[in-house]
């Protein structure tokens, strides 16, 4: 099915237009990666052997009231040490002897303490928020007894963020096309559709 492009409430040649937008900044980015040697996680009493299937990780998060900033340099007002537990819930799937799969809910914590530059702020209205990105993967898994041990790399990446009013160019308001209703396909309509095909073996080249 095709899609087709959002058209411009504006009619052509296109002229951009400064328009002013409110809209999240980030003022300061780093990134680091972490590993996590050893992820615990525990698996039923019964039903074992477990096969691990796979480990679907969701954002991480700040744990509420662990996140404290403090100025580093007198001398820089913009260089602040923050530091924060980091915590990534994902689920894991094991398949146990029967065949069967069991998902199983988890998360791992580790602490950050990193220095990151926030802009001087003369508003006490106005806040910077620091906002967490993150991906991770299963490295590798292994099992312990009657657990599942995961080695866990994540890619985290630390914003600094505050919101603003920008100015911006614009091209006018998109109007989005009509919907195109979804119809089920008719396996049999297709097939009896299909062009003739050869029902004969290939012929043997003669010598």
């Amino acid at each position: 099915m095709e899609v087709k492009k959002a058209r411009f409430l504006q009619q052509e040649p296109y002229e951009a237009i400064p328009e002013c937008v409110i809209t999240d900044k980030v003022f300061f980015q780093c990134f680091q990666r972490e590993c996590i040697p050893e992820a615990i996680v525990e698996l039923p009493d019964t039903g074992g052997p477990f096969t691990f299937v796979d480990a679907t990780f969701r954002p991480g998060f700040i744990v509420d009231g662990t996140l404290n900033i403090t100025p580093i340099d007198n001398t820089d007002p913009t260089l602040n040490r923050i530091t924060f537990t980091l915590r990534i819930p994902f689920t894991v799937r094991v398949r146990n002897a029967e065949g069967n799969i069991i998902s199983i809910d988890s998360f791992v914590d580790f602490f950050k303490d990193d220095a990151v530059r926030i802009p001087e702020n003369p508003f006490d209205e106005f806040s910077f928020n620091i906002v967490l990105e993150t991906r991770s993967e299963a490295l590798r898994t292994t099992t312990r007894n009657n657990s599942l041990v995961l080695t866990i790399g994540t890619l985290v990446v630390i914003k600094v963020v505050g919101r603003v009013e920008l100015v911006v160019l614009s091209l006018g308001y998109c109007v989005p096309d009509v919907c195109e209703e979804f119809v089920p396909r008719d396996i049999c309509e297709e097939f009896l559709d299909l062009p003739f095909t050869q029902i004969f073996p290939e012929q043997l080249n003669a010598f």
